[in-house]
């Protein structure tokens, strides 16, 4: 085989090498559409309602041992590398899941965490096009991974410092903190330092008089 055809193979084999490690992209990718904070919803819905955009969340799912069917999101931006970016990402259930980032030149992720349940990130951009890999690692259940995800870029260095934009977001706006209870229903307050209701006084009386019957019922008998 002569040289020229040895640096052609070489170059395929890189080429499928990079294909196999880097999944995300090309395949299952998906091109993010950020929703207006000013348009989001903030009625609470259960993540098996499939048309709903809690907060501005998109849903998704985590096949269970099939890495090329990882969502893949693409979120592209005008002067991005220049910019941050957040992701807030809560799973179903308490499941534990993992996030990767790269950009389109990259084979490894510049940013690759697990987290359990709830997820939330402000980073700098390395390019003005992002892919969002979302996947289970050997830490995970054996099972599949429905979960809500939410990705922003901050406004450009000229309109709001990113870093300023960062610490001011809201790192616990989750769809689950629409959820809230019926009306009528209330929690149970802490008991420590509480006064006692009038029930509790009741029953305080009636067992001191139990005890006093008690203790009298003995002294006479003895």
């Amino acid at each position: 085989m002569s040289a020229q055809w040895m640096m052609y193979l070489g170059f395929a084999l890189l080429l499928l090498c990079q294909f196999i490690s880097a999944t995300c992209p090309p395949n299952n990718m998906a091109v993010y559409k950020p929703i207006n904070e000013t348009m989001y919803d903030r009625n609470y819905s259960p993540i098996t309602n499939t048309d709903a955009h809690p907060l501005g969340f998109y849903q998704s799912i985590v096949i269970y041992n099939n890495r090329n069917l990882n969502p893949c999101i693409n979120l592209t931006d005008i002067g991005a590398s220049r910019r941050k970016f957040e992701i807030l990402v809560e799973t179903g259930v308490p499941k534990r899941l993992c996030v990767a980032v790269r950009s389109i030149n990259q084979t490894n992720p510049f940013l690759d965490e697990c987290f359990q349940t709830n997820y939330f990130k402000c980073a700098q951009s390395v390019s003005n096009s992002i892919f969002v890999e979302f996947y289970c690692d050997e830490a995970c259940e054996e099972s599949d991974v429905k979960f809500w995800y939410r990705l922003t870029f901050s406004p450009l260095p000229e309109v709001m410092d990113p870093d300023m934009w960062c610490d001011n977001r809201n790192s616990a706006e989750f769809p689950s903190s629409l959820l809230t209870l019926p009306q009528g229903i209330t929690y149970a307050p802490d008991p420590t330092g509480t006064p006692p209701t009038a029930g509790g006084s009741i029953m305080q009386l009636a067992s001191m008089w139990i005890f006093m019957f008690l203790f009298c019922t003995f002294v006479w008998c003895v």
